[in-house]
């Protein structure tokens, strides 16, 4: 059996899907996962047969397993009704925007996730807060590890994503950042989080504002990128300061570290 699972989302309803296939396949067959794997292709939201054989036609040479799900609970949703039908103990979910950066991705993240306590790793993180959307998220520094890309045993998988309803963004942004998020779940059963640098060093939560990947300095520490990513090395300057300003706050500064657990 293959050691990991990964798990790449393709929504039919995206209107840049074709791209978004394209830039993820070409990143994978570039770049080595260094670990066995089985690649599973998840297909939602298309709306004909003709677009989603396509879509699934230019994953053919890396024989994946192709799943379908519904389109009605997001990427997050359609992560928990695909992880029923994965056998592998570990899943790597990777969503509709993932564009692998390096080579030995995969070994990188399974080597942090397999350190003595841990619980999740992920390509990037944040401290952002959706406060003001609602009131219900933590406040700054909101530690969480993004979902565009992350680790987890599928036992963990399971318990964790089971009972979650999802009925539109804010449910999703919950799961991710919320009170109950993935990382507070893991962290709260005692388990440590980690974002996992291009270098495969694993950093833990008040390291993440100095590790260059998400939305610091020219973010060539990022292991798998996304349209966020790809957002702020595109936005002007004026733009990328406030979007690190939103996403670390003063502790992208040298000497400032976040007090965590």
């Amino acid at each position: 059996m293959a050691e990991a699972a990964i798990v790449f989302l393709v929504r039919g309803a995206d209107s840049n899907w074709r791209i978004g296939v394209e830039r993820f396949a070409a990143s994978f067959e570039a770049a080595a996962a260094g670990s066995q794997c089985r690649l599973y292709v998840v297909v939602k939201g298309f709306a004909s047969m003709q677009a989603k054989q396509e879509a699934v036609r230019r994953f053919s040479n890396l024989g994946p397993t192709v799943l379908e799900t519904s389109d009605d609970e997001l990427d997050i949703g359609a992560y928990r009704q695909a992880v029923g039908h994965i056998q592998e103990d570990l899943v790597c979910f990777l969503n509709t925007h993932a564009e692998i950066l390096a080579s030995g991705w995969l070994k990188k993240m399974i080597v942090a996730l397999q350190r003595p306590g841990m619980g999740m790793v992920g390509a990037t993180g944040s401290f952002e807060s959706l406060s003001h959307l609602d009131g219900r998220f933590p406040v700054f520094p909101n530690v969480h590890v993004r979902t565009n890309g992350f680790l987890i045993r599928r036992v963990d998988a399971i318990a964790m994503l089971a009972a979650r309803p999802i009925t539109g963004k804010l449910d999703a942004f919950m799961i991710e950042s919320g009170p109950e998020s993935l990382t507070r779940q893991f962290v709260r059963r005692g388990f440590e989080v980690a974002v996992v640098a291009r270098s495969g060093r694993p950093y833990l939560p008040p390291l993440w504002p100095s590790s260059g990947t998400f939305r610091q300095f020219d973010q060539s520490g990022l292991l798998v990128g996304d349209n966020q990513t790809r957002t702020y090395e595109e936005a002007p300057w004026k733009t990328k300061r406030e979007l690190v300003r939103i996403t670390w706050g003063g502790y992208i500064q040298m000497g400032r570290r976040l007090s965590w657990r």
